[in-house]
């Protein structure tokens, strides 16, 4: 990405003092911003978790609330370098780049500032399935308490009831390129991973991974669509009519865009998140411990000594003043909370029961209904 914001900003966007913020998910040190890596895993963990706590839809799929003995099984892209499809564009204009030898099967449509994907291919982009997503996906599970008991590579499927630790299934795949052999699991020799009964199914990667002809066979009671068009329509209704809550990609699978807009507009401000209001928020609270101390002593008087009161370990990191990762991650939470609980008031206003995707297209029409007719563009 680095590469292809130098390409720009030495071409169309040499007079553009906002050159950089062309495309999303550079390094560090190019204008990229911290939590860019894992955000498509942390977007779906967030998306599962807000509705893992809500009692009414865990009531729905007859599911105890939390995270607390879930097992899930991970359905993930043996090599995901490949992003032939994966179309990038924003509002300028359609000029395509090219992009030589070693990027020959990428084609990138530039329009002035924003560049995104608009099937995630990029999130998927140069990577080998667990490595990235997947890993992420399988930690943040992990230390919520759930148990990963199957994980699927490609062709490649382990598969363990006691389950399996992230970290050492990466570290194998790093030393050895696969996960085939993993000590600590053996080969899953069934016709389809999918298939085992567990608690959650993640699907990270692949178009019509789940079709009308295999959703009858999967017993997890919820099925996180992490990827763009993993269920096709008529499997989804299938699901639905089974009692299988579905969460879709248009909801699950935003993490990684939202952290790209996070990143956006930072390259517009020219500026870490949260760097010109740091000092200013950690003197704030250090005089509100003093106001409180003061308070104190003209209470309980000075007789015993001053009344000093002094912050805690975790109230004393806080006052270091948080880190861009720290405020950009409480954004992503915020995003995913706002969407869920949308999803959750449309669905329970038109009556439509699990079906979420439903509710998250009449969400986006209604957005779109509701701006043209503020702009005076609708009847």
């Amino acid at each position: 990405m680095a590469w292809i914001a130098d390409t720009y900003a030495k071409t169309f966007g040499h007079k553009d003092v906002n050159a950089h913020a062309c495309v999303t998910g550079k390094p560090l040190n190019q204008g990229g911003i911290h939590g860019r890596h894992e955000a498509p895993s942390r977007g779906i963990y967030l998306g599962l978790d807000h509705f893992l706590h809500d009692k009414c839809y865990m009531g729905l799929i007859d599911v105890p609330t939390g995270w607390k003995n879930k097992t899930f099984i991970l359905q993930v892209d043996k090599m995901a370098a490949l992003i032939t499809g994966g179309r990038l564009e924003n509002n300028f204009g359609l000029t395509t780049l090219s992009t030589l030898d070693r990027d020959s099967n990428l084609d990138i449509l530039i329009i002035s500032s924003l560049v995104y994907c608009e099937n995630s291919a990029l999130d998927h982009a140069v990577t080998e399935g667990f490595t990235t997503v997947g890993y992420y996906v399988m930690l943040y599970f992990h230390y919520s308490g759930a148990k990963c008991i199957g994980v699927m590579e490609g062709e490649d499927c382990i598969y363990n009831t006691l389950g399996i630790i992230p970290k050492e299934l990466r570290d194998y795949k790093n030393q050895n390129g696969s996960i085939v052999n993993f000590p600590k699991a053996r080969q899953y020799e069934g016709k389809d991973l999918k298939n085992e009964k567990c608690d959650i199914l993640v699907l990270t990667a692949g178009r019509n991974v789940v079709t009308s002809a295999t959703a009858g066979k999967i017993q997890a009671k919820i099925v996180v669509e992490g990827s763009d068009a993993s269920i096709t329509p008529s499997a989804h209704q299938l699901l639905i009519n089974h009692c299988v809550l579905v969460l879709p990609d248009i909801y699950v699978n935003t993490g990684g865009l939202t952290m790209s807009y996070f990143e956006y507009v930072k390259n517009l401000n020219h500026m870490s998140f949260g760097r010109v209001s740091l000092k200013y928020e950690r003197d704030a609270t250090l005089e509100i411990l003093r106001s409180v101390q003061e308070s104190l002593e003209r209470r309980f008087g000075r007789s015993g000594g001053a009344i000093v009161v002094t912050p805690n370990s975790t109230f004393r990191k806080q006052l270091e003043g948080a880190s861009e990762q720290t405020i950009v991650d409480s954004a992503l939470d915020y995003t995913l909370e706002r969407m869920s609980f949308d999803l959750i008031k449309t669905a329970q206003r038109y009556n439509l029961g699990l079906d979420l995707k439903a509710a998250a297209y009449m969400n986006a029409i209604e957005n779109i209904f509701q701006t043209y007719r503020e702009s005076g563009l609708g009847y």
